[in-house]
Protein backbone atom coordinates (compact mmCIF):
# COMPACT_ATOMS: atom_id res chain seq x y z
CA UNK A 1 0.00 0.00 0.00
CA UNK A 2 1.42 3.65 -0.87
CA UNK A 3 1.48 6.00 2.41
CA UNK A 4 -1.30 9.01 1.97
CA UNK A 5 0.25 12.13 1.99
CA UNK A 6 -0.23 15.16 4.52
CA UNK A 7 -3.27 17.05 4.02
CA UNK A 8 -1.78 20.71 3.10
CA UNK A 9 -3.94 21.88 5.65
CA UNK A 10 -1.69 19.66 8.66
CA UNK A 11 0.92 21.03 6.77
CA UNK A 12 0.48 24.42 7.39
CA UNK A 13 -1.14 24.09 10.69
CA UNK A 14 2.11 22.33 12.03
CA UNK A 15 4.74 24.74 10.39
CA UNK A 16 2.00 27.79 12.03
CA UNK A 17 2.10 26.47 15.87
CA UNK A 18 5.40 25.85 16.20
CA UNK A 19 6.64 29.49 16.10
CA UNK A 20 3.82 30.91 17.84
CA UNK A 21 3.91 28.90 20.96
CA UNK A 22 7.64 30.09 20.68
CA UNK A 23 6.59 33.24 20.30
CA UNK A 24 3.89 33.00 23.23
CA UNK A 25 6.50 31.30 25.43
CA UNK A 26 8.72 34.02 24.82
CA UNK A 27 6.59 37.05 25.41
CA UNK A 28 5.42 35.22 28.86
CA UNK A 29 9.09 35.09 30.26
CA UNK A 30 9.46 38.80 29.20
CA UNK A 31 5.90 39.63 30.81
CA UNK A 32 6.86 38.51 33.78
CA UNK A 33 10.30 39.85 34.01
CA UNK A 34 8.76 43.38 32.92
CA UNK A 35 5.91 42.90 35.63
CA UNK A 36 7.98 41.90 38.44
CA UNK A 37 10.14 44.78 38.14
CA UNK A 38 7.50 46.93 37.43
CA UNK A 39 5.84 45.55 41.06
CA UNK A 40 9.47 46.11 42.23
CA UNK A 41 9.84 49.64 41.68
CA UNK A 42 6.02 51.17 42.76
CA UNK A 43 7.24 49.44 46.22
CA UNK A 44 10.64 51.31 46.24
CA UNK A 45 8.61 54.11 45.55
CA UNK A 46 5.96 53.92 48.26
CA UNK A 47 8.34 52.99 51.01
CA UNK A 48 10.38 56.39 49.54
CA UNK A 49 7.24 58.05 49.94
CA UNK A 50 6.34 56.76 53.60
CA UNK A 51 9.66 56.15 55.22
CA UNK A 52 11.79 58.92 52.76
CA UNK A 53 10.61 62.11 53.25
CA UNK A 54 9.93 61.66 57.13
CA UNK A 55 13.31 60.23 57.25
CA UNK A 56 14.92 63.83 55.44
CA UNK A 57 12.43 65.92 57.64
CA UNK A 58 13.40 63.78 60.78
CA UNK A 59 17.43 64.62 59.84
CA UNK A 60 16.95 68.30 59.24
CA UNK A 61 15.11 68.73 62.60
CA UNK A 62 17.54 66.96 64.71
CA UNK A 63 20.55 68.86 62.77
CA UNK A 64 18.50 72.10 63.78
CA UNK A 65 17.82 70.92 67.67
CA UNK A 66 21.64 70.04 67.80
CA UNK A 67 22.65 73.30 66.78
CA UNK A 68 19.95 75.52 68.70
CA UNK A 69 21.21 72.79 72.24
CA UNK A 70 24.94 73.67 71.04
CA UNK A 71 24.47 77.36 70.44
CA UNK A 72 22.31 77.71 74.19
CA UNK A 73 25.24 75.43 75.94
CA UNK A 74 28.26 77.56 74.00
CA UNK A 75 26.51 80.54 75.82
CA UNK A 76 26.98 79.38 79.76
CA UNK A 77 22.98 78.75 79.15
CA UNK A 78 22.69 82.94 79.23
CA UNK A 79 19.88 82.63 76.06
CA UNK A 80 16.73 82.24 76.08
CA UNK A 81 15.78 78.64 76.03
CA UNK A 82 12.90 79.21 73.60
CA UNK A 83 14.77 78.50 69.99
CA UNK A 84 15.80 75.12 71.80
CA UNK A 85 12.42 74.26 73.11
CA UNK A 86 10.58 75.19 69.81
CA UNK A 87 13.32 72.75 67.57
CA UNK A 88 11.96 69.66 70.37
CA UNK A 89 9.20 70.17 69.46
CA UNK A 90 9.64 70.60 65.59
CA UNK A 91 12.05 66.97 65.99
CA UNK A 92 9.24 65.18 68.09
CA UNK A 93 6.84 66.01 65.50
CA UNK A 94 9.64 64.50 62.62
CA UNK A 95 9.89 61.57 65.06
CA UNK A 96 5.92 61.30 64.93
CA UNK A 97 5.73 61.50 61.58
CA UNK A 98 8.78 58.97 60.74
CA UNK A 99 7.59 56.43 63.15
CA UNK A 100 3.55 56.65 61.64
CA UNK A 101 5.86 55.90 58.17
CA UNK A 102 7.90 53.20 59.59
CA UNK A 103 4.77 51.72 60.54
CA UNK A 104 2.62 52.30 57.52
CA UNK A 105 5.32 50.21 55.78
CA UNK A 106 5.53 47.75 58.56
CA UNK A 107 4.36 44.65 56.10
CA UNK A 108 6.64 45.85 52.79
CA UNK A 109 9.81 46.86 54.37
CA UNK A 110 10.16 45.30 57.68
CA UNK A 111 8.96 41.86 57.32
CA UNK A 112 11.77 40.17 59.04
CA UNK A 113 10.68 42.51 62.02
CA UNK A 114 14.10 42.88 63.16
CA UNK A 115 14.50 46.65 62.10
CA UNK A 116 11.37 47.58 63.89
CA UNK A 117 12.29 45.80 67.23
CA UNK A 118 15.44 48.37 66.96
CA UNK A 119 12.77 51.36 66.07
CA UNK A 120 10.63 50.29 68.97
CA UNK A 121 13.12 50.28 71.30
CA UNK A 122 14.25 53.90 70.07
CA UNK A 123 13.68 56.42 73.25
CA UNK A 124 10.47 58.87 72.64
CA UNK A 125 12.53 61.09 74.30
Amino acid sequence: MASRPRPIRLTLVGLFIVPMLSLLALWGYAASVTLGNAIQERDYSVQDAEIGAPADALAAELTQERLQAFMWLSTDRQEPVEPLADAQKRTDAAIAAFRRGADAARGVMFASGTHHARLDGAPDR
